[in-house]
């Protein structure tokens, strides 16, 4: 196998819930970011609030970081059981900081590598910090890696300064004993330093606060949602900004509530958006096919999460393909997208809020629990840039024109021949000028009941089988506009193929960009619309293929069976279903195993 980049460092602490573990990574995420380091992260944590493992890890290097890479240069283990269960992804040749007392029958096993006990909780004790090991944890960090103190220091500044003076000076306090502890105790005989950087402050967002900017971008100026595991943060995020905007965010009391709030505002012609997850997502099918119907625009954001009902909330998975594609009741019409890393939730967002407004149609963002919490670099974007759909509203006819007039026998006896804003009325692309509550000679219903053009309840075989078609002219439309939605990398001619969606695509493009620059002829698929899929490019980067390896984190196949089944492709799907993300070593054998067939064939 191709060595180790050393130009990275992939550095992970393990501890118990409610020590700091959380905290103290990101705030060391922030910090390389500002220096000009390229950095991504992946966490997980217990349901509980105390109690429990947690994990932060953080993988920096001078270029973009497309994944979590294999294997940890660095553990930093908290405690007995941060070391048992993480020590098996260490190098043999990494190096080890820990705070417990080995002992004969439970001592530390290494065969290489560099071994530093650290005393956190007792000089945490002495800095007057009660749960400062976190920060004696990052000095020793610092001192022992090449970390500047400095930039840690102001980010303990920024962190508590909200919270009290006291504060900000124990956890300094605890900052710098764990500095001088290395420096007066420990010999330093490793090599794994922290890469400069290149100076260039960058952004750093996690994937739900990516989604939440690109909402903002995008024009969105009403956000309700029912706070659930891992969504919350989409919410949390827009409740700060959104009223600095002169936008507005409610904490609705059910998700049902949520969904129908986005409607409501959506009919009165502001940008909106609902983030839930999976339970949530099953809630809200009525409320999507009244969407589809009454062809409303709405952003549905699922951050996913493992397993049925309240599963493991935090906890990865990719299990609500089948949900956001196919959960609706009869013929309701839905844009799904899956964004595959951190900026790319930025800009799918404004996707998503781009083809919500113009075509009039409910858009579902696929994210899940690794990508939500997950934190990662990109730079900052250029407004400039960006394009933001903005919508016309329909016109009174001019030159006296006006609209059609109907008679009183297809309007309801009593009433008069009067003009009506033929609000549906359909042309190719599916799509027809709306106006907005208010606009005179522009009045119209928008109901869940079936109707003509112009809004008036239609339950006649005619009329059902031309409105339908109607809205589902906005596929094809959709599907002509954003049919290249598909990043492909490797040989065009290769007989083997991997794809996947969503983060497990960026997973792979590490795996696959390893094996390429190994020389195998491979190539890599990764949709970014999953509803409806972009066909033509699909079949044409599967031309010639003879074997497709699907990976997805899930235990059923579902894109999988997707790609078998729409394409007639032979697929081997490699499924994960244990709430935590591949690494690029799960997929690269596998890909190992399908050239290696193909070629005995």
């Amino acid at each position: 196998m191709k060595a180790r980049d050393t130009r990275y460092v992939c550095l992970r602490i393990a501890g118990e819930g409610g020590e700091g573990v959380i905290s103290a990574g990101e705030l060391l995420t922030r910090v390389a970011a500002r220096r000009g380091n390229h950095v991504q992260t992946f966490k997980t944590f217990p349901s509980e609030v105390r109690g429990g493992m947690a994990v932060f890890q953080i993988r920096t290097g001078p270029e973009q970081v497309i994944s979590q890479g294999d294997y940890l240069d660095v553990l930093v283990a908290f405690n007995r059981e941060g070391y048992d269960r993480n020590i098996a992804d260490l190098e043999t040749d990494g190096v080890l900081v820990f705070d417990f007392e080995p002992t004969e029958e439970a001592p530390v096993r290494r065969r290489r590598g560099v071994d530093y006990h650290v005393p956190m909780g007792e000089l945490a004790k002495e800095a007057g910090a009660r749960f400062g090991k976190n920060m004696v944890a990052l000095g020793a960090v610092a001192r022992l890696f090449g970390f500047p103190l400095e930039g840690l220091r102001e980010g303990i500044r920024r962190k508590f300064g909200k919270k009290s003076e006291a504060v900000v000076t124990a956890n300094l306090r605890a900052l710098d004993l764990g500095a001088r502890y290395v420096e007066e105790h420990l010999e330093i005989r490793h090599e794994v330093r922290f890469p400069e950087g290149d100076g260039n402050p960058r952004i750093v967002l996690s994937g739900n606060e990516a989604i939440a900017f690109g909402a903002v971008t995008a024009g969105c100026r009403f956000y309700a949602g029912y706070p659930i595991t891992p969504a919350t943060g989409v919410m949390e995020w827009l409740a700060r900004v959104l009223p600095l905007l002169d936008g507005d965010m409610v904490q609705a009391e059910d998700e049902i509530a949520a969904i129908c709030m986005c409607l409501g505002a959506s009919f009165a012609g502001k940008k909106v958006m609902t983030a839930t997850s999976g339970p949530g997502l099953a809630l809200m099918s009525e409320a999507l096919g009244l969407a589809a119907m009454a062809e409303v625009g709405v952003v549905v954001v699922d951050v996913q999460r493992a397993g049925p009902s309240t599963g493991m909330p935090t906890k990865a998975e990719q299990g609500d393909l089948n949900l956001a594609i196919f959960g609706a009741h009869s013929t309701a019409p839905r844009v799904v997208l899956a964004p595959i890393d951190i900026e790319d939730a930025f800009r799918q967002t404004v996707n998503a809020f781009n083809i919500a407004t113009k075509y009039q149609i409910p858009v579902i963002l696929l994210s899940e629990q690794s990508l939500g919490y997950c934190q990662a670099s990109m730079p900052r974007p250029d407004f400039g840039k960006i394009d933001v759909f903005e919508e016309e509203y329909a016109t009174v006819p001019e030159d006296g024109g006006d609209w059609p007039r109907v008679d009183e026998i297809t309007v309801g006896e009593g009433y008069p021949m009067t003009p009506i804003f033929p609000r549906y009325i359909r042309y190719d692309s599916g799509v027809s000028p709306r106006s907005l509550p208010g606009m005179p000679g522009l009045e119209y219903r928008a109901t869940g009941l079936e109707h003509d053009e112009y809004a008036r309840p239609r339950y006649d075989p005619e009329n059902r089988r031309a409105m339908t078609a109607k809205r589902k002219a906005k596929y094809e439309s959709i599907r002509r506009e954003y049919g290249g939605a598909v990043e492909v990398i490797g040989y065009p001619d290769a007989e083997v193929a991997v794809s996947a969606w969503g983060t497990t695509a960026s997973v792979m493009r590490h795996a696959v960009l390893r094996k390429l620059n190994e020389g195998a002829r491979i190539k890599a698929i990764f949709p970014k619309i999953l509803s409806p899929m972009p066909d033509a490019a699909m079949e044409r980067h599967l031309s010639g293929v003879r074997k497709v390896v699907v990976c997805e984190m899930n235990d059923t196949g579902q894109y999988a069976k997707i790609v078998r089944h729409r394409y007639h492709k032979e697929v081997q799907a490699v499924l994960k279903d244990r709430g935590l993300p591949f690494k690029p070593s799960e997929i690269v054998p596998q890909i190992d195993a399908a050239l290696e067939e193909v070629v005995r064939i």
